[in-house]
């Protein structure tokens, strides 16, 4: 049986030498369960890093949130179920991402699926080109200065 002794050196109480793989004095390279959580997020994805269909590419920042077709899919499960509880309200991707505990890339991954397939809707950001002009800022400042 081998192991990690307290000087984070690898220790054997067989006597024989730690697998050549391991560095002498190198500490373990994952904490425990980080190996299956990173097994975890391939399959939940399929290995994918893009969401499928016309998902596109969601910002971090996008708002996402739960169509009536969200609402009356009742098969839905395990993360998928869980980022359809969540969306009842406006989220962007990195909060659902934050809270679920999901890598970001994965949790854009099923978010994008989620709205290829009509269960989400993006909401938001407001895009460069639907924000209010300079001069219609002028005016509103001009308009809080009593001027």
């Amino acid at each position: 049986m081998s192991g990690w002794g307290p000087d984070d050196t690898a220790t054997s109480t067989s006597g024989s030498a730690p697998p050549a793989w391991v560095a002498p004095g190198a500490p373990p390279s994952a904490t425990p369960g980080e190996e299956d959580r990173l097994v975890r997020s391939y399959l939940v994805t399929g290995g994918r890093t893009h969401p499928g269909g016309d998902g596109g590419n969601l910002p971090v920042e996008a708002l996402v949130l739960l169509t009536a077709a969200g609402h009356l899919a009742p098969d839905l499960r395990f993360e998928r179920a869980t980022i359809a509880a969540l969306c009842q309200e406006a989220l962007s991707v990195s909060e659902v991402a934050a809270r679920t505990g999901l890598p970001l890339g994965v949790t854009r991954v099923l978010v994008g699926d989620m709205c290829a397939e009509g269960l989400l809707e993006v909401t938001g950001p407001v895009g460069f080109a639907a924000r209010p002009g300079a001069a219609l800022l002028e005016s509103v400042l001009d308009g809080l200065r009593g001027g």
